[in-house]
């Protein structure tokens, strides 16, 4: 007998359950007939901006391609840069830059003195000074 009331009240329970289903299913399908005729005219809309928010996309991917290429042109040329400054540091730091350039200094020193002290200066005749004209003598562009 409790069986026979179990199977009642599942029965029951199933057609109250299909029920509410299919009330909520009604209610659902009109929801969502309206939502697609909100969605469908504003399709076009949608379209126009997702197109341009992939072009904005690829710009952006387009400029940060770019900055990198930039980028590492300029990490090229830095690393150019410190080469050559590596270089001229060892330059001088060498025993040829340290002990070269007061000789040759001290040569060039010798070399122009020298001369100079055997030949003495050369005398130039002084230039004879004229008179300052005033300036009402100027003419005066009108």
């Amino acid at each position: 007998m409790a069986g026979t009331i179990f199977e009642i009240i599942g029965i029951i329970a199933i057609i109250l359950f299909g029920l509410i289903m299919l009330a909520i299913l009604f209610f659902m399908g009109k929801g969502i007939k309206h939502l697609n005729k909100i969605l469908g005219s504003r399709r076009g809309e949608v379209s126009k901006d997702l197109v341009t928010s992939l072009k904005s996309l690829q710009q952006a991917q387009d400029q940060l391609e770019a900055v990198s290429i930039m980028t590492a042109t300029v990490k090229d040329g830095m690393s150019a840069a410190i080469g050559i400054t590596d270089k001229a540091v060892d330059f001088l730091k060498s025993d040829a830059f340290q002990v070269g350039l007061p000789l040759t200094f001290w040569f060039l020193l010798v070399a122009v003195a020298v001369p100079r002290g055997f030949l003495g200066k050369k005398k130039h005749k002084k230039k004879k000074t004229g008179p300052i004209p005033p300036a009402s003598w100027e003419l005066e562009p009108r």
